[in-house]
């Protein structure tokens, strides 16, 4: 009873893999062949007299630095000498000081904390309100007479569109 189906092609028992013949890459160092420079070659660079002169500068004196006379009330502020300027620079007291760190760090983490807490109500209407309008622009649709895609195919139109783009 013949179907008409062929039969299987027997298997190869000589399977012969070839192999390659490339040869392993050898590497050569580089040499460094030196530059023979002789004297006779190399003109004279001797400066002349009158070069001597007008290379050596007059060695000039630092200028001193003047800071302008401040005048400092006894008793508020505490000075410190800076030590190679010689200048003396005042210092405001502790008070001063801690209230100006208090007082920003304190408008740091309100601003931090404005920001999240408005980030996070933003995230909330908008979930609200999405529904919502797509609600409204739906009814306005219908009344001009127009359809609107389904969320499948507007997905797809979508999907369409960021293949375009590549």
């Amino acid at each position: 009873m013949d179907l008409g189906i062929p039969l299987p092609i027997p298997p190869v028992v000589d399977l012969r893999v070839p192999t390659h013949d490339l040869k392993l890459p050898n590497f050569q160092p580089p040499t460094w062949v030196r530059i023979p420079v002789y004297r006779e070659d190399v003109p004279d660079v001797a400066p002349t007299k009158t070069e001597e002169k007008e290379e050596e500068p007059e060695a000039k004196p630092l200028p001193t630095i003047k800071a302008p006379p401040v005048d400092i009330p006894e008793g508020i502020f505490n000075t410190i000498e800076v030590p190679l300027v010689g200048i003396e620079i005042p210092i405001p007291p502790q008070e001063i000081l801690v209230t100006a760190g208090t007082t920003a760090s304190i408008a740091a983490v309100a601003s931090v904390g404005g920001t999240l807490a408005a980030t996070a109500m933003f995230k909330q209407v908008v979930k609200i309100l999405n529904p919502i309008i797509k609600t409204v622009l739906k009814k306005l649709a219908k009344a001009k007479g127009k359809t609107l895609p389904t969320w499948s195919r507007q997905r797809l139109e979508n999907k369409r569109k960021a293949i375009a783009k590549e």
